[in-house]
């Protein structure tokens, strides 16, 4: 259904789905892996707590983008309005590809270290069958965000759709999307410290 939608909002809610999915994958795991881990191990817990940490950061901002795109004064949600967005806007377009990759799962985003280590609890944790699926469903819904990347740069600007400028609030919201995320797939490790121990006070 994600994949036919030419809306961007309705797009990200559906992919939203896929991705409680993932998330379900890793909390299968659960009960078989995360206890008896060794000390600064990562196991399905905190590998859940990444995941949601990651993909909560990139759809943040990605919606906080969405506010700056307009159409005769209101949000401008369908793909024709975004049509050449990035060409019109490259630093915008470059930043929305930023959190539509990481959601695709590309590696060197918060997205890929997510789902690696969702998918790993889950193959560990003994259901492999459940990873080979959510691994076939992420390729499948990459070309949701690959199909937009496309329109914002492969496709003429639509000369109806204005970008207006952002508040302090959204530029923050959209910065700190934008750095987060790829300090995630670079530098993964202290929120990996992290959602370990916060997991320590949940076994």
């Amino acid at each position: 259904v994600g994949l036919m939608q030419t809306d961007v909002k309705r797009m990200l809610a559906y992919s939203s789905v896929a991705h409680a999915g993932f998330i379900l994958v890793g909390v299968a795991g659960a009960a078989t892996i995360e206890s008896g881990l060794a000390p600064g191990s990562i196991g399905s817990v905190s590998a859940v707590m990444f995941y949601l940490a990651a993909y909560g950061l990139a759809t943040v901002a990605a919606f906080a983008v969405l506010t700056l795109v307009r159409r005769s004064g209101t949000e401008a949600t369908s793909f024709t309005a975004w049509a050449g967005l990035g060409r019109r806007n490259p630093l915008l377009g470059v930043l929305m590809t930023i959190f539509l990759l990481s959601m695709a799962g590309i590696p060197l985003t918060g997205g890929f270290i997510g789902k690696v280590l969702v998918f790993v609890a889950g193959w560990t944790g003994g259901y492999a069958w459940l990873v080979v699926v959510a691994v076939v469903a992420s390729l499948i819904t990459a070309g949701f965000y690959f199909r937009l990347i496309y329109v914002m740069f492969g496709q003429a600007p639509n000369g109806d759709t204005a970008v207006v400028s952002p508040g302090f609030g959204t530029q923050l919201v959209i910065w700190l999307g934008a750095i987060g995320t790829i300090l995630l797939g670079v530098v993964p490790g202290p929120l990996m410290d992290a959602a370990i121990n916060a997991a320590g006070f949940l076994r």
